[in-house]
């Protein structure tokens, strides 16, 4: 019971976002933040995320 809590939590940004957007968008969000050197949260990723779908 406990392992499937764990496997239906979302903890992973990079994965929940995948379902949402372009894994390629998802993808150079995660770099970008990690190369300015932040962590990857869910706020951070959604935000720079839709400053890259505006910028299209």
């Amino acid at each position: 019971m406990k392992r499937n809590f764990v496997e239906n939590s979302v903890n992973d940004p990079v994965k929940y976002f995948t379902c949402r957007y372009p894994r390629l968008l998802v993808i150079r969000a995660a770099f970008k933040l990690l190369k300015d050197g932040k962590s990857l949260s869910q706020k951070d990723m959604e935000g720079l995320i839709q400053k890259m779908l505006k910028k299209r």
